[in-house]
Parts: structure tokens; sequence; C-alpha cells
């Protein structure tokens, strides 16, 4: 699946799913994506107030906008 392809709801159903922040990787897993995609993606989200970012040491997590 090509990055063009995964929608940004998609993406946003795969981080309603769960009680937990994910990492880009587990992002990029559920959709077929490189890593680099999924975060890309995931910043233009959080640009566009839909998703957070919080980054612990060097680990990045992203969760809906509460």
């Amino acid at each position: 699946m090509s990055v063009t392809t995964v929608r940004d709801s998609e993406i946003k159903r795969t981080l309603a799913a769960t009680d937990w922040p994910c990492l880009s990787t587990e992002i990029a897993d559920e959709h077929g994506i490189s890593q680099q995609a999924a975060h890309r993606r995931l910043q233009q989200l959080v640009e566009d107030g839909e998703v957070e970012r919080r980054k612990i040491n060097q680990t990045v997590l992203w969760r809906l906008t509460q």
C-alpha cells in the first residue's frame, strides 16, 4: 500500500482503536507503509490539530487529540 492510498481517516481509526499512544512503527506496520512515511503523515495530522505528539527520551508517541 503506498502512502497516498492510506487515508488520514484510516490512521486516525488505528489511533482510536487503542487505549495507549502508538509508535509510528505501529502505524507503519498496520498500513504497510514505511516508518518515515507514517511519521510524516502523523506530523501533518499534528499540524492539523487532529493528533498529539509526545516525546519521552528518544521515543515519540502519537494519539488522537482529546
